[in-house]
């Protein structure tokens, strides 16, 4: 028997020690369920809200509510042809992370790759500004790595 978690980015969740420890993403203290706006990073002030809001309305989000769930994530990349996205979560059971949504489409001009992060009452999105680096720690490998688009493993070469 398992908890039921919605996968929805609803509202603010603080980055757990381990992952903020390593400066790899970027966690919007945001106060509605609109957390997705992420998808959109700014250059200047990224942790700010007031950053994403001016990009709300260059994003086509018609017909897909707030908070939006993953398995609506196909039909934003649908609706809005420049962009994919990615989304993992935290497995603490296994001391990693899990995929909740591989975008297919590889050869986008944006793609955004997105932490969903948990608490107990909520869920919320964050964008992973380095993912090589949030994975980094996953091998025992000195040299320099990799990451495959696919499985979202780490390997010595590309």
């Amino acid at each position: 028997m398992t908890q039921y978690r919605p996968l929805a980015g609803l509202t603010y969740v603080p980055t757990p020690r381990s992952i903020a420890a390593k400066h790899v993403v970027v966690n919007v203290k945001n106060r509605d369920n609109r957390c997705f706006l992420c998808l959109h990073p700014p250059k200047n002030h990224p942790g700010s809200v007031y950053s994403y809001t001016k990009y709300a309305d260059t994003l086509n989000f018609y017909g897909i509510p707030f908070p939006i769930k993953v398995k609506d994530i196909p039909k934003l990349e649908r609706q809005n042809p420049n962009i994919s996205v990615n989304v993992i979560s935290v497995d603490p059971e296994h001391k990693g992370y899990c995929v909740e949504y591989l975008s297919s489409q590889h050869q986008r001009k944006h793609h955004v790759d997105l932490l969903l992060l948990h608490d107990t009452h909520t869920s919320h999105y964050v964008w992973i500004k380095h993912f090589l680096r949030l994975l980094g720690d996953l091998t025992k490998y000195n040299g320099t790595s990799f990451v495959c688009p696919s499985c979202r493993n780490v390997f010595s070469s590309q």
